[in-house]
């Protein structure tokens, strides 16, 4: 998913995602804007078992890795996140947000269903 591009449109890309109980998925969080975006979605990560975050540089080599609860993901420009996460509860997920003042109401919003 884009948070962002690099017209620094407030979007998320795509803005809705499907997701499918008991299935390990690689969420990679790209940021081609100029500005620090955030992919929050508290509703998600209580929906999820995490196995880790991973932090890389621009050119892909990690940088770190988190392990543990995730509420939100913060993402600098130019730099790519990976959420590797389970979903373990099923639902239609209507608060993925930027928590940036103003990137909510400009749009950058979205939605997450797990079936």
């Amino acid at each position: 998913m884009q948070l962002g591009n690099p017209e620094n449109q407030l979007r998320f890309f795509p803005s809705s995602l499907k997701l499918e109980t008991g299935r390990l998925y690689r969420l990679v969080l790209s940021n081609p804007s100029p500005s620090k975006h955030y992919f929050s979605s508290p509703v998600l990560a209580a929906s999820v078992f995490t196995r880790k975050v991973q932090i890389n540089q621009p050119d892909g080599r990690p940088v770190a890795e988190v392990k543990g609860e995730v509420r939100e993901i913060e993402v600098y420009p130019g730099h790519t996140a990976e959420w590797w996460f389970v979903p373990v509860k099923t639902g239609t997920l209507q608060d993925l947000h930027c928590p940036i003042k103003g990137h909510r109401e400009a749009g950058m919003v979205g939605r997450i269903i797990i079936h």
